[in-house]
């Protein structure tokens, strides 16, 4: 829960999240992208490591869907989380 609460602390522009535990027992946040995407983050205890997953809409025949999902450090891992919302925004 540290690194979750240092990672909103530090990202207050972000809105709100959903907040709960990820499957794998770490903590994580949800929010929404767009009308009908969702992006999960979870945050790893170790080497301050941020694994996540994004995607833009619910698979739909003939409806374009964005994904990205990986595990980096907060940086990297906002920069692919910034470009999904930002591209989610225009679909």
């Amino acid at each position: 829960m540290k690194e979750l609460a240092l990672f909103l602390m530090s990202e207050r522009q972000l809105p709100d999240p959903q907040i709960g535990i990820s499957p794998a027992g770490f903590a994580q946040a949800e929010w929404r992208v767009g009308e009908r995407g969702i992006l999960a983050i979870e945050f790893l205890p170790f080497d301050r490591l941020i694994r996540f997953a994004a995607i833009s809409a619910p698979a739909q025949r003939g409806v374009q869907r964005i994904s990205v999902h990986g595990t980096l450090p907060k940086h990297h891992a906002l920069n692919a989380i910034y470009a999904i919302k930002d591209k989610a925004q225009g679909c």
